[in-house]
């Protein structure tokens, strides 16, 4: 298959990566470039720390083929002519409670009590998120720079979305990505991925709810959004044209 028929996704945890994923494979006759590590490496070790370190090492030794952890700092390393790429950005507020909820490849000896304790706790960083073993101040500090590698990058076979954008029309989105990367469709009609690809009792109808009502705002509370802010980059947030609570 020609690398022109490669797409490689960048987002953070929680940034709804796996439902666009689902949608290219239902839809549209493209290769998406794997961004996680396969199962039977995930399944090398049970202590949490070791496991982390065993999929480091996987990325370590794949990153010229895989171009990264999906989940990775974007970087101009990663470029390669011919390939098609995307990344994925989520209202920082919305994407910090999910983190909470689920902080997916991260261990805490004493796990935060609250979500405003949540926010002033360091984060540490694993090596395939292209920071370095870094300890962060916080998960915003994060999502600044995830968010911040998107824009930094220039390369012309880029789509930069948001994950507000799937729920609104998901339809819309794929039609985007076919016709900026000149990649035939499977079908005339569009196809919906209706499960949560995380949770068999929600549904598609359910994330957009949830999201673009913004019902994730009824969680945050005044002194959350405070700390939140005093961390959050303004640029971005004007970048992304998200508003600032």
């Amino acid at each position: 298959m020609p690398k022109s028929n490669f797409i490689k996704l960048y987002g953070e945890r929680h940034t709804n990566t796996n439902y666009l994923s689902r949608l290219i494979a239902l839809n549209l006759h493209v290769e998406e470039i794997r961004g996680v590590v396969p199962l039977s490496v995930a399944k090398l070790k049970e202590d949490v720390q070791e496991k982390e370190f065993i999929k480091d090492l996987y990325f370590l030794a794949r990153t010229k083929k895989n171009l990264g952890w999906k989940h990775t700092k974007f970087s101009a390393k990663y470029i390669q002519d011919g390939i098609n790429y995307i990344t994925l950005t989520k209202n920082p507020y919305s994407w910090l409670l999910s983190l909470y909820k689920k902080p997916y490849h991260q261990y805490y000896k004493n796990f935060p009590q609250t979500f405003e304790e949540f926010l002033q706790v360091p984060w540490k960083t694993v090596h395939r998120d292209g920071i370095g073993y870094k300890v962060l101040t916080s998960p915003v500090e994060l999502w600044n720079i995830k968010n911040r590698a998107y824009m930094d990058v220039q390369v012309k076979n880029i789509l930069r979305l948001k994950s507000e954008m799937l729920f609104e029309d998901p339809q819309e989105i794929i039609h985007k990505i076919a016709s900026s990367f000149s990649i035939t469709k499977k079908e005339i009609f569009f196809k919906n991925y209706e499960q949560s690809t995380k949770n068999s009792s929600l549904t598609f109808k359910d994330y957009q709810t949830y999201y673009l009502q913004e019902r994730w705002k009824e969680k945050l509370s005044s002194r959350a959004i405070e700390i939140i802010n005093a961390s959050l980059d303004r640029e971005l947030m004007s970048i992304y044209k998200y508003e600032i609570l």
